[in-house]
């Protein structure tokens, strides 16, 4: 037998043997599975082989029948969104509006339409694209109109507001990075912008929500427990910014607006708690403890406690039935260690069963989020549950 004959025989023995290995190992693994893990098995082949179709997605409706209301399923691309809005990075004009009335509700940290000067609570009644006004009746009608406008090209929203006539303002869909801090004092309304170019504070507005009386007091308005960037791009950095800001001004008494915030990363949380807190200078706080189904607990810490910088006199948090998860635990955190009985929680009201209460949303797991094997994010509950700190 030639050498050539004797090669090719060696490498189909070689190729039959990695294949009934690699068939055997299939095998071997299915038959080792425990007897409910072999029925899931049977009944996702089945699926797979009678009813699924390839325009379908097989994950995500698994995901959809099996995880918790507070856990979902991304794909890789949505995925990554969710890691860009975490820091911030997003597009468009900035605002959102009640679709029934067309009430804006929120004008987004440092979006084109807060740099234009839009203003939340009043009405958009119209957009001009080009050269005509188009009068809008419905949030449907809006957003496909403002989905139909390109990215960088001008066009102009007429926004009607109670204690003024129409006003025009006139802006761009872009790619921006969003804020979720503000502060108010009796002077003004103020936020993190790069208007100029780079991130800085800026009076953004003579609005505010304090009395132009009451000089003592200032308010933080804080949207989501979002924005990791380091800096003055992040929450931390910005909070800090307007903290330094209450100090310098020697106000006394702070209000932390919460209302409406649903929460957001725990690694936040325990980062902007470290002003909040009262403990020693530089010592780190447990913010909150997380235990699972075991009972096995995980303690997270504060950052190096700064809070005897700013001498609060008073210290008042707001929230509704809207205020969430982070909210939620960073109310809790503050309490505890309030030493000086000054903190104070202004719940407002809801309607539950045709009955009026005081509650927050009433959260009380968080998620994790995993990697599965082809890379794609499920975000799932971690079985991990808040657990008030008491100190001693």
């Amino acid at each position: 037998m030639s050498k050539t004959a004797k090669k090719i025989i060696l490498y189909i023995v070689i190729a039959i043997t990695f294949v009934g290995t690699f068939f055997s190992g299939y095998y071997l693994r299915y038959f080792l599975m425990d007897s409910e893990m072999r029925a899931v098995y049977d009944i996702l082949n089945k699926y797979k082989k009678y009813y699924y179709y390839d325009d379908g997605d097989l994950e995500r409706e698994i995901s959809h029948a099996i995880l918790d209301k507070y856990s979902t399923y991304y794909t890789k691309e949505e995925y990554s969104e969710i890691k860009n809005s975490r820091m911030g990075n997003t597009s468009g004009i900035g605002i959102t509006f009640n679709n029934k009335t067309l009430q804006i509700v929120e004008v987004s940290g440092n979006s084109p339409a807060e740099k234009a000067g839009v203003r939340r609570g009043g009405y958009l009644r119209a957009v001009k694209v080009y050269q005509d006004f188009i009068e809008i009746k419905n949030g449907e009608q809006l957003s496909d109109v403002l989905s139909g406008i390109p990215n960088n090209i001008e066009f102009t929203i007429s926004v009607e507001y109670s204690y003024e006539s129409n006003m025009l303002y006139t802006l761009k869909k872009q790619n921006y990075k969003q804020t979720f801090v503000h502060y108010y004092d009796n002077l003004g309304f103020y936020g993190y912008s790069d208007k100029s170019g780079e991130f800085e504070l800026e009076k953004l507005d003579t609005l505010s929500m304090v009395s132009s009386d009451d000089s003592d007091t200032a308010v933080i308005d804080y949207d989501s427990f979002y924005g990791t960037e380091s800096g003055v791009k992040g929450s931390y950095g910005q909070i800090e910014g307007f903290l330094n800001k209450f100090k310098e001004d020697n106000k006394k008494n702070l209000i932390i607006d919460l209302r409406d915030n649903g929460g957001g990363y725990m690694d936040i949380l325990c980062d902007i708690s470290s002003f909040f807190v009262d403990v020693e200078r530089g010592e780190r706080a447990d913010v909150a403890v997380a235990v699972d189904k075991y009972d096995n607990k995980l303690t997270y810490k504060s950052k190096p406690s700064k809070y005897s910088d700013y001498n609060y006199q008073n210290i008042i948090i707001l929230a509704n039935e809207y205020s969430a998860s982070a909210s939620e635990a960073f109310i809790g955190a503050v309490l505890d260690y309030d030493k000086n009985n000054i903190v104070k929680v202004l719940v407002a009201s809801s309607i539950v069963d045709d009955k009026i209460v005081y509650k927050t949303y009433g959260k009380g797991i968080m998620q994790s989020t995993y990697l599965n094997a082809t890379g794609i994010a499920r975000r799932t509950r971690s079985t991990l549950a808040y657990v008030a700190y008491v100190t001693a």
